[in-house]
């Protein structure tokens, strides 16, 4: 590369890689630093080890709060990318002018501010006023307490976070599938295969790229996940749904502990990065990159 070229690049990356260093990577170098300290904002660090770590590792409150994340990960990444393809298969065997009006429809909620939606849906499930348990009343149905009962509350969750995220993994899998060479399904309807078949070994072998990213992505995220149990239950009934980023807020911003939300944190980081090495190795078994 000339001197000059050299030059060019490093003016239009620079104020893109110096965010990054300023709002990714120091403040990341900043919480390891703190997940070994005391620290409350008023009073300067104070030094203590691993004792952050140990309380995380033996309050009693911690295998709940892991279970609870574990168990909304395993619930939304299958339901988000069953829905979304399912969504997206649906979308592809409609007319093409059609196509951009159901586009708009499935990825709008997408596009809306959470806080403001999560008002709307919190009046949709209350138990006494809620419109949902209203039409259940008609049918006979008692009145189901999606907001306040331990049962009822992960489906409450699944559904309001379907609403909201599913046109996420429906626009990938819909540009997954246009990425689909046409000809492989023109050769299969001319060999008579029905749509099952067509599916199973056409589809999903090359949608499979698309699938792997759907899912990586879906399980970071829904690690993460924090606006559904905050805005909807605040992670109640009891602990029943609160979640480790919703742990790591409360024990930052209500209890002012930044150490130990940096230990929590720090545990959050480890495992997710654990998982996604897992995925990315067992991923090269049954991901098709090869059209």
């Amino acid at each position: 590369m000339k001197q000059s070229n050299k030059k060019d690049a490093l003016i239009f990356l620079g104020p893109t890689f110096l965010t990054y260093v300023l709002f990714l990577y120091i403040p990341i170098l900043f919480c390891f630093y703190l997940a070994f300290t005391k620290y409350d904002i008023i009073s300067a660090s104070e030094f203590v080890g691993l004792k952050n770590f140990t309380r995380l590792f033996t309050y009693s409150r911690t295998p709940k709060i892991y279970a609870n994340t574990l168990k909304l990960v395993v619930m939304l990444v299958t339901m988000h990318t069953v829905f979304g393809l399912f969504l997206a298969l649906l979308v592809r065997s409609l007319a093409h002018g059609t196509q951009h009006v159901f586009r708009f429809l499935y990825y709008f909620p997408c596009i809306l501010t959470t806080a403001s939606v999560a008002i709307a849906w919190r009046y949709i499930f209350n138990k006494d006023l809620g419109i949902i348990n209203y039409f259940l009343s008609q049918v006979g149905v008692d009145a189901i307490p999606w907001l306040n009962d331990p049962f009822w509350v992960y489906g409450t969750i699944a559904i309001f976070s379907l609403w909201k995220f599913a046109g996420n993994a429906f626009l990938y899998f819909y540009i997954g599938l246009g990425n689909i060479p046409i000809t492989y399904y023109e050769a299969a309807r001319i060999d008579g295969a029905n749509p099952f078949t067509v599916f199973k070994h056409i589809t999903f072998p090359l949608l499979t790229p698309t699938i792997f990213f759907v899912v990586l992505n879906l399980f970071i995220a829904s690690s993460q996940i924090f606006d559904e149990p905050f805005f909807l239950t605040g992670g109640g009934p009891g602990d029943a749904t609160r979640t480790l980023n919703l742990y790591i807020y409360e024990t930052a911003y209500r209890e002012f502990n930044f150490g130990y939300s940096s230990a929590i944190a720090i545990s959050l980081f480890v495992l997710l990065a654990v998982f996604t090495l897992i995925q990315l190795n067992v991923s090269k078994k049954w991901v098709n990159y090869d059209y």
